[in-house]
């Protein structure tokens, strides 16, 4: 077999290796079924490796034809196995977790110069080849100039001895979004998802889609949402240009936050970042009544049975988010964070029809507090009025009819 297409293979084989690792178990099987009916031979080596990393059977000589320089990756990137190794004036000391498109390590400075703990992810090595070397420098460029608030700094970028590409990030010491939601009502809820809303629009502001947005990719600490892991990005272009296309980039993610156009191969873009969000949303706030394991996608029956719970301004903006078709999508992600802030505080929401009397009890809603004075005062007013009215007929009898009060 010719040496391109042999590597073709590999890094076709490592990419879906990568989705299936970083899917859920559930989701597993459909994607092994799904790549079947297009690729059966590949199927069988992705399940076959999947096994193998599942079990930790990596030196089963059954499976070493299967694909060398794979389980060599996998070996690799088991826990423990880069611990000690520096990688530039870092030194790896831990192991964080393995996921889609990568491993993470968490890193002191040993260079001496001062004291800093970083994360560092490593991609798969297929990322460093010739024709995919230049992309790589160009977009860590532009990650490395990403400054917000609610984004894990990028600090350093490069390749590895080993030829594996790597990021340096700053440490971030939270947990995931969606477990730090668990603890908070909706309101608080909502309030932290639009942090997150604040991060993605920066990144497409930038230039940049994330692709694989999920709450293992968004961290907490000290009520501060931090958006990471920018492994699977791409730079948003008016056309992607030939680096881009020879560089035969693999478009990973999860397949249970994925845009449908995802599934079907397509590369992210910023409605695809808009459903991510918008499947976020939808678990975060029905968790409010309904346990993790339970929740569904607005789609299902199941899940259309949640959202009955659920106040209908979100419920429609949810299912705006997740239109199936981009373009029935919010045309960014700020659109959704204004829909959002307007329920917040009892604006009228884009994603819901705008009929006068919808709008009018979002105006009582909003002014409930001067309504209800205003209601007290014309209360007040009306009562002294009658009050006023009963004395001057009273005076007006005592004057013109006195023996008629004897009937009063």
């Amino acid at each position: 077999m010719p040496h391109q297409q042999y590597k073709d293979q590999e890094s076709r084989i490592e990419a879906v290796l990568d989705q299936l690792l970083d899917a859920a178990s559930d989701d597993r099987e459909k994607i092994l079924e799904d790549l079947a009916h297009t690729d059966e031979t590949l199927a069988g080596r992705a399940r076959a490796l999947l096994n193998c990393a599942l079990d930790e059977t990596l030196g089963n000589p059954s499976v070493q034809s299967i694909a060398p320089d794979i389980l060599h990756g996998l070996a690799n990137s088991e826990e423990g196995i880069r611990i000690g190794e520096r990688v530039g004036p870092y030194e790896l000391t831990r192991f964080i977790r393995r996921g889609g498109m990568g491993v993470v390590y968490c890193a002191q400075r040993a260079d001496g110069a001062f004291e800093q703990t970083v994360a560092v992810k490593f991609l798969p090595s297929f990322l460093a080849s010739a024709s995919r070397k230049k992309l790589f420098e160009r977009e860590r460029a532009y990650l490395a100039r990403l400054e917000h608030p609610n984004i894990a700094r990028i600090i350093d970028a490069g390749i590895a001895e080993d030829q594996t590409p790597y990021f340096v990030m700053e440490f971030i010491d939270g947990e995931p979004i969606s477990q730090y939601a668990d603890k908070l009502g909706l309101r608080s809820t909502l309030e932290l998802f639009l942090q997150l809303c604040d991060a993605v629009a920066y990144c497409h502001r930038s230039f940049i889609v994330h692709g694989d947005l999920k709450p293992q990719n968004v961290l907490v600490a000290d009520d501060r949402v931090r958006l990471l892991d920018f492994g699977v990005g791409r730079l948003i272009t008016e056309d992607d240009g030939d680096d881009q296309k020879d560089a035969g980039l693999v478009n990973g993610f999860s397949r249970r936050y994925a845009a449908p156009e995802q599934l079907h191969g397509a590369a992210p873009t910023i409605q695809s970042d808009v459903y991510s969000l918008g499947i976020m949303l939808h678990q975060f706030i029905s968790r409010q009544s309904t346990s993790p394991e339970k929740l569904d996608k607005p789609s299902t029956p199941n899940a259309q049975a949640q959202d009955a719970n659920l106040p209908k301004d979100l419920v429609a903006i949810i299912r705006r988010a997740m239109a199936e078709s981009p373009a029935d999508r919010y045309e960014s992600v700020d659109a959704l964070r204004r829909d959002i802030l307007a329920w917040l505080h009892d604006y009228p929401v884009e994603a819901r029809d705008g009929a006068l009397a919808y709008r009018g009890l979002k105006f009582i809603a909003r002014n409930r507090i001067l309504i209800g004075a205003m209601t007290t005062v014309v209360a007040a007013l009306s009562i002294g009025l009658a009050a006023a009215v009963w004395q001057y007929r009273l005076a007006r009898l005592k004057l013109l009819a006195p023996e008629k009060l004897r009937f009063l």
